[in-house]
């Protein structure tokens, strides 16, 4: 896995962590937190898939 790969799939597992506590995020920071964690699911899905192709 690369170093950018490792980096945002951290950060999707800390902005998943933060999506927790949610109702505690003003709006900006919530929008942010969430794009982070569908950018990493993302990334996750379309490396899983050339993996299995």
């Amino acid at each position: 896995m690369s170093v950018y790969n490792e980096r945002l799939q951290d950060l999707g597992q800390r902005a998943a962590q933060l999506i927790d506590n949610a109702e505690d995020l003003d709006e900006s920071t919530h929008d942010l937190v969430y794009l982070t964690v569908l950018a990493a699911d993302f990334d996750y899905q379309v490396k899983t898939v050339a993996s299995d192709s």
